[in-house]
């Protein structure tokens, strides 16, 4: 049995022919063209705002009947509007009375223009098993953002899939692959001895050593040069893949400088700010739309603990223009001209 199974798999082995470089070569390219260099969802610009969006929604303070049901999910909700265009949940009420939300996955909506009539059918995951059910539309809390009016039981997300933010995957992923290269030193026949500390070095990092034919005349035996293979980042795909990341992050309604960084301090609170009120402000009015169309009932926020840094920077900047007024006083300035000249409104 043990020899039949090794002549098998020799049998095997001989039957697949070897992929040669070229060959190599074209699958990568092919591969590229359709896309598989990875997603938008695996770059650095789109898990950075999503992560921003998510902490800052979660922070805020919800008040109102049954709000603190809501309150724990509110991170959660706000990603995945941002992520898939919605996040649905199923209402349900807990053994002591309470209302519980359960995460749902609805895998078709059914019924006429009237969202009243509308019929979900959902599935709950579980740990162990996975359950699906039916309910009406007044039993699912659907946070949706981006409704086209054509499909108005669904919502859409802030990037999609191709486009834009296909190409920032794809830059990603030929820049990872390229950092990722082994060093590799290029040797031709006879200038071996010549070159033993190099190979040496290559070997150690971990690299590869190719011995090259020289394809030359006897005449110029030097043939193919000896030289180093290494990864390197052009700085015009740096500079695509910066240009591609703010208009991912522009799209997703956050600031760049709050992801990439690059920002005076300045700049970055008020940037923070923008944020806070319009995108963050945005997807908290969705939600509270839903949960008063569902729930019945006024669903308000705050965002103060998201401004708390803020007011911090501002106490200080104000504390130093103090300073700066008591100074030019104190120097023989009289006041209106010293508030003008520490820039004091």
């Amino acid at each position: 049995m043990i020899g039949r199974l090794k002549s098998w798999f020799a049998e095997e082995r001989a039957s697949v022919p070897a992929q040669d470089y070229t060959s190599q070569l074209l699958a990568q390219s092919l591969a590229a063209a359709r896309g598989d260099g990875g997603s938008i969802r695996s770059t650095a610009a789109y898990r950075g705002a999503l992560t921003l969006i998510g902490h800052s929604a979660g922070v805020a303070t919800l008040t109102g009947q049954h709000a603190d049901s809501l309150q724990p999910h509110l991170s959660t909700i706000a990603r995945s509007m941002v992520d898939t265009g919605q996040s649905d949940w199923l209402i349900n009420v807990g053994s002591t009375g309470g209302l519980i939300l359960l995460p749902v996955t609805a895998a078709a909506v059914v019924g006429g223009p009237d969202p009243r009539t509308w019929l979900y059918t959902v599935t709950i995951p579980g740990p162990s098993q996975t359950v699906t059910l039916q309910r009406p539309g007044e039993s699912i809390l659907s946070f949706r953002l981006r409704v086209d009016p054509k499909t108005p039981w669904t919502g859409k997300p802030a990037i999609d899939s191709t486009g834009t933010g296909q190409l920032l995957a794809q830059l990603e992923s030929q820049m990872s692959a390229e950092a990722r290269v082994e060093p590799a030193r290029l040797i031709t026949g006879g200038q071996v001895s010549g070159q033993a500390a190099d190979i040496t070095d290559t070997i150690k990092a971990g690299g590869i050593v190719a011995l090259i034919q020289a394809i030359a005349s006897r005449e110029d035996p030097s043939g193919i040069k000896a030289g180093t293979i290494k990864n390197e980042v052009t700085a015009s795909g740096v500079s695509l893949h910066e240009r591609l990341s703010t208009l991912i992050l522009g799209a997703m309604g956050v600031p760049a400088d709050l992801v990439m960084g690059s920002s005076s301090e300045s700049g970055s609170r008020e940037s923070f700010r923008r944020l806070a009120s319009t995108t963050i402000n945005s997807i908290l009015t969705t939600i509270s739309r839903e949960w008063q169309d569902k729930l019945g009932t006024a669903l308000e926020w705050d965002l103060d603990r998201l401004r708390s840094s803020d007011e911090v920077s501002r106490a200080r900047a104000t504390g130093s223009r103090a300073t700066a007024v008591q100074r030019l006083v104190q120097s023989g300035v009289d006041l209106p001209q010293a508030l003008i000249l520490a820039g004091v409104d």
